[in-house]
């Protein structure tokens, strides 16, 4: 059993006594924080792939993740090669979406002197829109 399986199989087990809350990837906020809340409904793994499907037609996956805490109070996942948010509900969700990867992909951060997603290892160089949008 891989541990996106693993992961989601606890998830199961909690479901639905977990909290809904705001997103924090790679310790940012998804949006303003507090501003944005979010239900987990369902999860299923694939491979390494975990997918968590949210209560406004969201979905977050998730590719190899590591430290898994599941309780009434916290859902956090702690590490993973990759992450992908998946907005389906229109053009206010997408211009998040948007702003996310813009923020973590194409600005550099004063305090990290790099990207967010550099210093996490997600990317290794900084993006330009062209890039971003291809």
């Amino acid at each position: 059993m891989s541990e996106a399986e693993a992961c989601a199989e606890q998830i199961h087990r909690a479901l639905p006594k977990v909290k809904a809350g705001t997103l924090r990837i790679w310790g940012e906020w998804f949006g303003p924080p507090y501003d944005n809340w979010h239900t987990i409904k369902t999860c299923d793994a694939n491979g390494d792939r975990l997918r968590l499907d949210f209560d406004q037609s969201e979905k977050l996956l998730v590719w190899s993740p590591t430290g898994l805490t599941v309780d009434k109070s916290t859902f956090r996942v702690t590490g993973a090669k990759r992450v992908r948010w998946e907005c389906l509900k229109g053009a206010l969700t997408a211009a998040y979406c948007l702003h996310f990867a813009y923020y973590n992909f194409c600005r550099i951060d004063r305090t990290l002197r790099m990207t967010p997603a550099m210093e996490a290892w997600i990317a290794d160089n900084l993006w330009d829109l062209a890039e971003l949008l291809a």
